[in-house]
């Protein structure tokens, strides 16, 4: 015999689902009653994504990791009927490559075909340049979580594009207020760059560092030692542009784990001796390398070399 309270749950139950039922069809006709009698409402009005990002998986920002969001995004404005009322959102995707040529061809193909109202990406900035330059011409504006250059800031060139993150001018000049914070007046800076193969243009870390070395030298109007390097280049001594980096950057007591095994990421300082006058600021936060077996503990510096 079923006890009287575990009745009294389970009538509770059967009512609250009639109810709950009849709240759901009252506030579904609601919607579409507001829907109708919105003026601009008609089944057809579209707005049209074009999606262009790499499906290459090594890009943060890949189709794989980004698509999922932009979904979850879209199924989000649906539900808010007074977000867009009139409109269904439709999403095209098209791979970038990350190329100069492939992304521009899939921006003018979504074009061609009138598959967008809008660009999500690209995120990479040589695919980027050519289809922010052409959208004022086409009418359809440019969203990116990339872009980070300087050069996208002209407004006049680059008119329908927006960023939505924060860029490499903006990096430099926090690192800037930093140096000016702990005094720091003798930096050197260590990038890497497509040296061996120029058609693959600059690379990101050329980017990121040039708007440090442009205030710098602008503000203090001196030189500032710096060394491009290939990563690839199986014949770099990186032991050598250390020892000259102590020479004119007061970075000293720096020890190396297996040599001829490691690269740029797997520089290590050892700060701790020598009275926090020395150290290295990492831009990209890479300091932390499994097959060399080190990381490193930072402490508050009063100098640096900075590495990319």
């Amino acid at each position: 015999m079923v006890p009287r309270r575990n009745s009294h749950v389970l009538v509770a139950s059967i009512l609250f689902t009639f109810i709950w039922d009849d709240v759901h069809r009252v506030i579904g006709r609601i919607n579409g009653e507001l829907l109708a009698k919105h003026t601009g409402y008609k089944r057809g009005n579209v707005v049209k994504i074009g999606l262009i990002l790499p499906t290459n998986s090594s890009y943060p920002w890949s189709l794989q990791r980004t698509r999922p969001a932009v979904e979850y995004a879209i199924e989000t404005a649906r539900n808010q009927l007074k977000l867009l009322p009139a409109y269904d959102l439709e999403v095209s995707v098209n791979d970038s490559e990350c190329s100069d040529i492939t992304a521009p061809l899939a921006a003018f193909d979504m074009y061609a075909r009138s598959r967008a109202n809008v660009f999500i990406g690209p995120c990479c900035d040589y695919a980027m340049a050519p289809i922010a330059r052409f959208s004022p011409v086409w009418g359809i504006p440019v969203i990116s979580a990339g872009a980070h250059i300087d050069a996208f800031k002209n407004k006049n060139e680059y008119k329908l594009l927006t960023r939505i993150q924060g860029t490499y001018e903006k990096y430099g000049q926090f690192f800037f207020s930093m140096a000016r914070y702990f005094n720091w007046t003798n930096i050197g800076m260590i990038y890497n760059d497509n040296i061996y193969d120029p058609n693959m243009g600059r690379s990101n870390c050329y980017f990121q560092i040039q708007p440090i070395y442009q205030l710098w030298v602008t503000y203090h109007q001196n030189e500032v030692w710096h060394v491009v390097i290939d990563e690839r280049d199986p014949e770099i001594n990186l032991r050598k542009i250390l020892s000259d980096a102590s020479l004119y950057t007061r970075l000293k007591d720096f020890r190396w784990y297996k040599e001829g095994k490691c690269r740029l990421n797997d520089i290590f300082v050892d700060s701790g001796r020598s009275q926090l006058k020395r150290g290295v600021v990492d831009v990209r936060g890479r300091f932390r390398n499994a097959s060399c077996g080190h990381s490193e503990q930072f402490h508050r510096l009063q100098t640096s070399l900075i590495r990319c």
